[in-house]
Parts: structure tokens; sequence; C-alpha cells
């Protein structure tokens, strides 16, 4: 069977045997297959596994991370940034997943820094929201995506500590933290309502040495250090869990293959306050002869004074930290000294 003529398309049974017809095509092309139904190709691809993947900001820190290491690990993967396409607008997105045969998309493309939640709140919101809704609504309408992984925060839950995924979510975490947690609670009603495959992912603040965004602390710090500046950190030292961005890769990785999953927590077991975080990374910068410096401000921003999550449902699905603060941070520090150095 090759081409098929369907009657009643638009009802029940004709409308929803010929919307499988057409991804089964779409993938039988993609693995050029002539035949549609030959070696049992219409069982096969059931349980076909992440192939042609797309991932949102692609050009930022845990998107360009996660991108390298799909590409090295085989798989076709499209990354879109915004220069490439605006990702609230669904229409072209869907495109970019149609002409790529694109079966699963993890998005992280994010007004991802608290600061720029406080110094910009409607960009932020316009952001955070609507690229979800628009990622959400072309997979909806795309013939060959079959599942979807947002990147969350944990700053949904507010001030709180050990939170799985029961916890009460936040009433007041700030325009960021609550413009995240509107983009969860969209791509969970989507789920319910039209039975997209999306998982929420929630984590606790990942680090590596790929992030140069100098309104976070570990890079700030580091930058600050090699300028010979002082670094300024914000107080009251808020406490927050710290994982590195490889332990992140291995947890999104897991969490694709378990669409039974709506929302999931990353978290880990390096909880420390902003001062002791700052102290360990002078201590490192020490080791290249320099003589850090910190002072000290109160934020302007909202703060959250103690926060952690509990993962113990990744921790069941084989998940588990590697990579515990003082060897993250010294890779970190090391890669990010010549990056800034160089500068």
């Amino acid at each position: 069977m090759f081409n098929v003529l369907v009657t009643g398309s638009t009802g029940f049974i004709g409308g929803s045997f010929l919307e499988k017809l057409k991804k089964l095509r779409l993938l039988c092309n993609l693995l050029g297959i002539e035949s549609f139904f030959s070696a049992n190709i219409n069982l096969a691809l059931e349980g076909m596994a992440m192939f042609n993947v797309l991932v949102t900001g692609s050009t930022g820190f845990i998107g360009s991370s996660f991108l390298q290491q799909l590409k090295n690990e085989g798989y076709n993967v499209v990354g879109v940034s915004r220069k490439d396409v605006d990702v609230k607008d669904w229409w072209k997105l869907l495109n970019i997943l149609n002409e790529n045969n694109i079966d699963t998309i993890f998005h992280f493309a994010a007004t991802s820094i608290v600061a720029e939640g406080h110094q910009a709140p409607y960009e932020t919101i316009l952001n955070n929201v609507m690229s979800t809704a628009g990622i959400l609504e072309a997979a909806r309408r795309s013939l060959s995506v079959k599942r979807v992984i947002v990147m969350g925060t944990d700053k949904e839950y507010g001030e709180v500590e050990n939170a799985d995924e029961n916890a009460p979510l936040a009433k007041n975490s700030g325009v960021y933290g609550t413009s995240k947690l509107a983009s969860s609670l969209i791509s969970l009603a989507y789920r319910q309502e039209f039975g997209t495959k999306v998982t929420v992912v929630r984590s606790v603040n990942i680090y590596g040495p790929k992030d140069h965004n100098l309104t976070r602390i570990i890079p700030k710090a580091v930058y600050s250090f090699v300028k010979g500046v002082p670094f300024t950190l914000y107080v009251p030292a808020g406490q927050r869990g710290y994982v590195f961005i490889d332990d992140v890769i291995e947890a999104f990785k897991i969490v694709e293959k378990h669409d039974e999953l709506d929302v999931i927590n990353v978290c880990s077991k390096d909880v420390l306050a902003s001062d002791q975080l700052a102290t360990m990374i002078a201590d490192i910068m020490k080791g290249y002869g320099y003589n850090p410096q910190i002072t000290y401000k109160k934020s302007p921003y909202p703060e959250i004074v103690k926060q952690s999550l509990n993962c113990n449902k990744l921790k069941s699905l084989g998940w588990e930290q590697k990579y515990r603060i003082k060897e993250g941070l010294e890779i970190t520090v090391k890669e990010l000294f010549k990056y800034f150095y160089s500068l």
C-alpha cells in the first residue's frame, strides 16, 4: 500500500486513521523505506527512539551544551535561537518541524535571569510564556513530533526546602519565577487537553564552563577576579542547590524516554549560600596567582532565603549526581578563567 484514499476523512475513525498514515509516511520517507508497511514498519516505528531533535535556545548556555552532546552521540539536531526564528511564532516553527521531520523538542529558550525579570517584566513574561505556547502549538499541529521537554526552574516552588514534584507552587516568586510557572502550567494544560507528551523539568541552579552570562554568580565572580576588580555579592546570601551541566544533560536524556512524566525535578546534594560559593571560587582563583576581593551589597531583587529540591523520582529512573560542587566548580572556573583572560 502506497497511495491511499480515505473516505470520511473528517470523521472520528477516518480522521484518526488518516493522521496515523501521515505520521508513518513521514517517518518511512525519513528512513528511505519505499513500501509503506514493508518489514512490519508500522509496528517498528511505534517504538522508535528519539532521532531528529529540535533544541530551542541553542546559542545559550544550557541549549548549546545539550545540542553539542546530542550531535556527539549521532543525533540529527536542529538548533534555533532568537536570531533564527521567533519561537513565539508557531506557524514558522511548524514549518521547521515538518521540514526536518522533528520527533523530539527540547525547549530551553527563555529569559532566564531574575534580574532581567525585574528590569524588563513585560518582555520577560512575553518571552517565557508565549515562547512555550508557540512550541506547544507547533508540536500539537506537527505530523512528526511525539515528545516535548520544557525547561522549568526550582523558582516555581518559591521558598521551600527539599520540595518534591507535589510541593505547593509559589504564589509570589517575582516576575521571572512567575513567568516560568505560567509556562509550566500551560505545558501541563496542553498535556491534559490535547494529549501532548510534554514533560516539565524543574532544576536547581545549573552551572558549567560555557556559562558566560555576567548576571550569574559564578561567571560574574570569575570575570571580576580575572579583571582585578572586587566581586560584588548581593546579600542576604540565600541558599541554593547547584548542579553541574553534564549531570543535567544526563537527566534530560533519561526524562525523554519517559513520556508518562508530567513534572520531574533535578536536585543536588550541594546546597550552598552564595557567599560560600563566592569564597570557593576565590580560593580556586588564588591558585592562579590572584588575590580576589569580595564586597557586599543589599540585593535590589526579591530574594529567596532557602531553596532546595527532592528528586527521588529522577533517581528511581537511574539518574545520579556524578559531579559534586568541588569538582564541577574546578572544571568550570578553569575554563571560564581561560575564556575571560583572553578577552
